[in-house]
């Protein structure tokens, strides 16, 4: 994304420098989670573009009193950051040139395709509706893009077909060309690139409806959802609810695309066609541009302006003495402590956090903390 922006600023003839303190830039424009927005100039318009995949930012990203204005990909984001700031736009994220209109391929036998790495992508419900959908058919088969070590729960199949590993770009393309439908039941996304580029290239799409696959679900085959709680889903503390995907509607849309394909490439391929036109990165850039309005000259101080840190509690499970980034921690067993949110998340993956203390997200100031 942050690529594809870049090149498409400087195709609009706007000067462009990955310099966050560069002193002749009247905008800094950060591309990534608020925590991770460390530092600007004085006197710099401080915008952020940002996203989240559930109906409730999480705690560490409320705290946007430092930003002038808030982007985000759809319209639940909007919804749900719109709570904590209030100049918040939409922006919707597009797919770059190699996604491009094929016919789909007919062979022996008929291809679902469906990729994602953990429990929100929704592979287990696809698995499950392929299975529901085609009892005893050994003329479909589904495709899943995973590691498949990390996908625990998952029904076994023997018509399952699994691909791991770094694929390049030409080879994605290629993989998504390969198939005959993708499936897209993600309980939740920012946006959704990857049923997009399945519609872009002319694949008749499945696709959970609501949270980011709102902004273009209409050019692939919805699915209903119904709000859940995202228990599964506490990346920074409680997250709200998800979109779940309504199993039975889900079984009966991908046996309608098996049953009446040729209606849905045609449908598809009109479809290709508009959302390619409509989501591009130039077009991405031009509503961006809209949104932050005119810029001018640097005439701020040329301070640089540091964000004061949040801290959050943490409970190790075991001693630890170390140093994460710049903070020195001495931590034992079942003691509540303050630290920076970057160290919990360091102990949580390095296994010292348990999985019922990570979801305490209560914050103060750094000088708050004794």
């Amino acid at each position: 994304m942050g690529l594809q922006v870049h090149a498409a600023l400087e195709r609009a003839g706007v000067d462009v420098t990955m310099d966050s303190l560069d002193q002749t830039s009247d905008t800094q424009l950060s591309i990534k989670i608020p925590p991770l927005c460390k530092r600007w100039l004085d006197g710099q318009r401080r915008i952020i573009w940002t996203m989240y995949e559930t109906t409730e930012c999480p705690a560490e990203f409320r705290d946007l009193h430092e930003f002038d204005q808030v982007i985000v990909p759809c319209d639940a984001n909007f919804e749900a950051f719109s709570k904590w700031h209030d100049n918040v736009h939409v922006v919707p994220l597009a797919v770059d040139d190699r996604w491009r209109y094929r016919k789909p391929v007919v062979g022996d036998k008929f291809t679902f395709l469906a990729s994602g790495s953990e429990y929100r992508k929704g592979l287990d419900v696809a698995a499950a509706a392929f299975i529901a959908a085609f009892p005893g058919r050994d003329d479909v088969e589904l495709v899943m893009k995973t590691p498949t070590t990390r996908l625990h729960g998952l029904p076994s199949d023997s018509r399952f077909r699994f691909v791991d590993g770094f694929l390049s770009a030409e080879q994605e393309v290629e993989l998504y060309a390969s198939a005959n439908c993708y499936v897209g039941l993600s309980r939740g996304e920012g946006f959704g690139m990857m049923p997009l580029q399945a519609i872009v290239q002319g694949t008749p799409t499945i696709l959970s409806s609501g949270h980011g696959h709102g902004m273009f679900e209409k050019y692939g085959i919805s699915v209903d959802t119904i709000l859940e709680p995202a228990d599964h889903y506490r990346l920074y503390g409680e997250a709200g609810d998800w979109w779940e995907p309504v199993f039975d509607d889900a079984v009966d849309k991908m046996r309608d695309v098996v049953d009446n394909y040729t209606v849905h490439v045609r449908r598809a391929s009109r479809n290709a066609k508009t959302a390619g036109q409509l989501f591009t990165w130039d077009a991405t850039v031009e509503r961006l541009l809209d949104v932050i309005g005119d810029f001018g000259p640097y005439t701020g101080s040329g301070q640089v302006r540091e964000v004061t840190p949040l801290m959050v509690t943490v409970e190790v499970n075991k001693p630890i003495v170390a140093d994460i980034g710049q903070y020195h921690i001495d931590y034992q067993p079942h003691v509540e402590y303050w630290c920076h949110p970057d160290v919990k998340r360091v102990l949580r993956d390095a296994g010292y956090v348990d999985t019922d203390k990570w979801h305490d997200f209560r914050m103060r100031r750094a000088e708050d903390v004794a």
